[in-house]
């Protein structure tokens, strides 16, 4: 079983490469539009995103790679 289990997984190679580069920083927005959805009430959603990264270097081969990210969601209702 072992063997068999072996054999199988000898034929799933994984190569990766990594890039030269890290996105410092990165934003995002999104906007829906006024929707009714279920209920009587129409609201807008906007959303606002952004993410930063930071790199350590620990020698000329490691790099330890850490950040935030934060988004803030705007609900705007709209009555009749």
């Amino acid at each position: 079983m072992k063997t068999a289990l072996a054999i199988f997984l000898g034929f799933f190679t994984f190569t990766s490469n990594g890039q030269n580069y890290v996105d410092i920083a990165r934003y995002s927005y999104g906007n829906n539009p006024v929707n009714g959805y279920d209920s009587s009430e129409k609201r807008k959603i906007e959303e606002l995103g952004f993410q930063s990264s930071f790199s350590i270097l620990l020698n000329e081969k490691t790099v330890i790679l850490t950040g935030f990210t934060a988004y803030i969601i705007l609900y705007r209702f709209h009555f009749k």
